[in-house]
């Protein structure tokens, strides 16, 4: 009887130590970069899209960040327009990154950059089932590690074409002297 009520107890205590492991609370790293992705989703989801990619490099220090977002109400239709659109992004994902002081020391690198971010957006006609926006206008725009890329459906290989890329700094050079031009 006694040994009964041993085990008993033994396997009890096994059961509550393994609930509370499950029920242990995430990485400060992790709740802080969760906190600062939905912000940043509810903002973008606000402008018409739809979150369909999420991930990034958080082991040991959070590397990067990626987002898929995509919509079937904007049409970026050239380059400049796309262009204006992504840095304008990726400055205000990237943004709260660098203002919120208790994820810093768990950055890779401060201040968190371009090249710390994987932001895809996608654009599809609002039909059913969804098609990628047919040229002239825009299928996708990307910076993925500091790198952006501009894309069209090819309808003949059912794929996107790439029809440009270029640096984040070169992009941010260019959207400058845009700004300047316009006054």
């Amino acid at each position: 009887m006694k040994s009964s009520i041993k085990s008993i107890l033994v396997l009890l205590s096994c059961v509550v130590i393994a609930c509370t492991a499950c029920f242990h609370t995430q990485r400060e790293d992790f709740r802080i970069a969760d906190e600062i992705v939905a912000q940043n989703d509810k903002r973008i989801q606000s402008e018409g899209f739809e979150l369909f990619l999420t991930g990034g490099s958080y082991r040991h220090t959070i590397r990067f960040v990626s987002q898929g977002y995509i919509s079937n109400t904007l049409q970026l239709t050239s380059v400049d327009e796309a262009r204006s659109f992504i840095v304008k992004q990726v400055q205000e994902f990237i943004e709260p990154f660098n203002e919120e002081k208790r994820i810093r020391m768990y950055l890779q690198n401060f201040p968190f950059t371009a090249k710390n971010v994987e932001l895809i957006f996608s654009f599809e006609e609002a039909t059913k089932p969804p098609k990628p926006r047919l040229p002239p206008t825009l299928a996708q725009v990307s910076c993925i590690q500091g790198r952006i890329t501009y894309f069209v459906w090819n309808e003949q290989q059912k794929d996107l074409q790439l029809i440009h890329s270029e640096s984040y700094e070169a992009a941010c050079s260019i959207c400058a002297k845009n700004k300047n031009k316009t006054g």
